[in-house]
């Protein structure tokens, strides 16, 4: 785990946002490390640069849906008109530059692709219970 310069987002003040400017740290990190390919999360400033650094290093780019913005967008500012609608256009432009949209739930996936994003489909939660059964623990692990 390497970490940015950040700063506090006034409406989020709870955790420190960055996008990776100025010292650019996250294109020194991705050039070395040569990944084959880009994960963020959304919504946050951070997925404008993923965007960039995918597009630029030409790897593809999967974003996983975790805050769903148009409600936040109404709650802290419903006062502007069509705060909700305006948010839907910022995640349409951000999610249709990523080769995959991860959402967690099929009413998610749904409600996005309704929305005009492209490339969802559903990361669920929980564990494989089959796979990582009690059953295949090894002491010399």
């Amino acid at each position: 785990i390497r970490h940015t310069q950040g700063f506090t987002f006034p409406l989020y003040n709870q955790i420190s946002l960055t996008c990776d400017l100025p010292e650019m740290k996250g294109a020194r990190i991705l050039e070395r490390f040569r990944p084959d390919l880009i994960h963020v999360t959304s919504p946050g400033f951070l997925v404008f640069t993923a965007i960039f650094y995918a597009r630029v290093m030409c790897v593809p780019l999967v974003m996983s849906y975790h805050t769903h913005l148009p409600v936040y967008a109404d709650n802290y500012l419903g006062f502007i008109p069509g705060a909700s609608r305006i948010s839907w256009s910022l995640l349409r432009w951000v999610h249709s530059r990523a080769d995959l949209t991860l959402v967690t739930s099929p009413q998610m996936k749904e409600e996005l692709v309704a929305e005009g994003i492209p490339r969802v489909d559903v990361w669920r939660k929980g564990i494989d219970t089959e796979r990582f059964d009690p059953k295949f623990k090894s002491q010399d692990m």
